[in-house]
């Protein structure tokens, strides 16, 4: 369906050279055209249906947690040191820094095998998922700390843009403390990132990008094709269909 509506106007043009001035549709161009546009609907639906399950999942028992804050509230997902010789006061916490577009649940692997031992924290940045403040990352894990009991070293793990948000804070006191150590995974150099943004040509492939993202999430295609956000996340069901609606949601994107 897709393959014909993309290439018939242009085989037509070519083998019919002759008709170029016709301006009327073909009943199977009409026929075609209208499938196509219920197809595109009903999978829009469809999505926007997956979307508010995983929002509703978010708010459920199995789900994430919600902070208010000064402006809005903040959701995070957090678990104290599983072990119980494992002193929870002075367990390290770990907190997660997603990279652009990416949901909480990215670090669902990491957290899981770090959870017996150390307090893991994730979070939505302002905007993203159910997070409505539009705090700075350094005041949202003042806040945040602030309800974990754990006077431990404080560790931050960021990958990709999570370097800048890092970046933010770095040199900041949490509530009294500090950052004890700082990873990073495949950090973004923010030199290379102002240079990209700056050059008119790379600026435009990212928002062409951006706009065949938007025309994915809208139209719900990406529920039918594979693609390399859902081979990523291969995860329990709950927390794939989450980072895989959460990429797709157009106020993400």
């Amino acid at each position: 369906m897709w393959g014909f509506t993309g290439s018939h106007a242009a085989v037509k043009y070519v083998i019919r050279s002759s008709e170029r001035g016709e301006k009327r549709l073909s009943k199977l161009e009409y026929s075609a055209l209208g499938s196509a546009a219920v197809v595109t609907y009903m999978s829009g639906v469809h999505a926007a249906t997956l979307r508010q399950r995983d929002i509703e999942r978010r708010r459920g028992l199995k789900g994430t947690s919600q902070l208010p804050v000064a402006d809005g509230s903040v959701e995070f997902k957090w678990s104290a040191p599983k072990r119980h010789d494992i002193d929870s006061n002075t367990a390290p916490v770990i907190i997660f820094e997603a990279g652009l577009g990416s949901a909480l649940e990215a670090w669902t692997w990491v957290s899981e095998e770090l959870s017996n031992d150390f307090h893991v924290l994730s979070y939505h940045r302002g905007g993203y998922g159910l997070s409505t403040t539009k705090l700075p990352s350094g005041d949202i894990i003042e806040a945040l700390l602030d309800h974990i009991e754990s006077n431990g070293p404080i560790v931050v793990v960021g990958h990709s843009f999570g370097l800048v948000k890092i970046a933010d804070y770095l040199h900041r006191e949490l509530r009294g403390r500090q950052l004890s150590r700082v990873i990073l995974v495949d950090g973004t150099d923010p030199e290379l990132l102002l240079i990209n943004r700056r050059d008119r040509q790379r600026a435009a492939k990212y928002l062409q990008s951006q706009v065949g993202s938007m025309f994915v999430a809208l139209t719900g295609i990406y529920n039918f094709v594979p693609h390399t956000v859902a081979r990523q996340s291969a995860y329990a069901p709950d927390e794939q269909s989450g980072v895989v609606q959460f990429a797709f949601a157009p106020k993400n994107i």
